[in-house]
């Protein structure tokens, strides 16, 4: 798991800005399979984590300059993202093609950061999903044959 350190802007307020470090990790998995030379499934698993932990807060000054705060907010974030994508794709005539899709995706943000990336993902999956299914029908027109036939 690759670790990135970031300059993150949590809010801003009139009086002062607040700023913080975190870190991001994600994951990818596609595969697909082809039945034959027009007709294939194809999957796609994602996930994104995300967080960011405070330690320190401080306040900006009308100078630009960081001045120490005894501002003490807990302002932690743990946001995920976990995707599911499956397509089965018919390539039915050149350039047409007929495809049905299926979709789950589960957000969610949290306050409280897990220790682990394994128990981060053990809690996601108690969480709300959301699933489509989608169809799509793409045909090929040659305008020149339609107007050359009568």
């Amino acid at each position: 798991m690759k670790k990135y350190k970031l300059f993150t802007l949590l809010f801003t307020t009139v009086l002062s800005t607040v700023y913080g470090y975190g870190q991001f990790a994600g994951k990818n998995l596609e595969a697909g399979y082809y039945f034959t030379k027009n007709l294939s499934l194809n999957i796609r698993i994602r996930h994104y984590w995300s967080t960011v932990k405070y330690l320190e807060f401080y306040m900006l000054d009308e100078d630009g300059h960081l001045n120490e705060s005894d501002y003490t907010g807990d302002h932690n974030i743990s946001f995920n993202s976990f995707n599911i994508d499956m397509g089965l794709i018919w390539r039915f005539a050149p350039g047409s093609e007929l495809s049905l899709v299926w979709k789950n995706s589960i957000l969610d943000q949290d306050a409280v950061i897990p220790d682990t990336y394994l128990s981060d993902l053990k809690n996601l999956f108690d969480k709300p999903q959301m699933n489509s299914i989608s169809f799509k029908a793409i045909y090929y027109l040659d305008y020149q044959t339609l107007k050359n036939w009568h």
